[in-house]
């Protein structure tokens, strides 16, 4: 059996639910838009508005979800350690499968609706390279400070 943790936008506490192995499915209605699309997740006592949910993350065992809808919209399984809402950035939501041991190497797919069309995109796969963290080629140094410039006028200081 799956265990998973849903965190709902705006919400500060979250809840742990069993999955009893059945797929998570993200449910499209006949207006084919993400704002009213509905996250239906085994024991949860009600269907979840997608644009309420902030992630869903995956506490133990294997987890997929499905899309489903109308035609055109019926995609998946697709497995995941992590759902995220509006990530990447211009997306509604993604499907992320989280390498266990880097939280900086994943995969997964991005969801998005235009139109009353459903774009899925492969997310990329981040690479721990050399060249992806260089040093840069030059140190950057902050500007010189010049000294302030001195009056040799009079002072109101006494000279003795």
């Amino acid at each position: 059996m799956a265990t998973i943790q849903v965190i709902l936008a705006g919400q500060l506490r979250t809840t742990i639910h069993d999955t009893f192995d059945y797929p998570l499915v993200l449910q499209f209605n006949d207006k084919k838009n993400y704002d009213e699309a509905e996250w239906v997740i085994p024991s949860y006592p009600r269907h979840i508005p997608a644009h309420r949910l902030s992630e869903i993350r995956v506490q133990e065992g294997n987890v997929t979800v499905l899309v489903d809808g109308p035609e055109g919209f019926r995609h998946g399984p697709f497995p995941f350690t992590w759902v995220r809402s509006y990530y990447p950035r211009g997306h509604h939501c993604a499907f992320v499968q989280v390498d266990p041991g880097s939280y900086t190497k994943m995969a997964g797919i991005a969801l998005t609706t235009h139109d009353g069309t459903l774009i899925l995109e492969t997310l990329p796969i981040a690479k721990d390279t050399p060249d992806a963290v260089a040093e840069p080629q030059a140190p950057i140094a902050p500007a010189p400070v010049e000294p302030p410039a001195t009056d040799d006028g009079p002072s109101s200081e006494m000279q003795e």
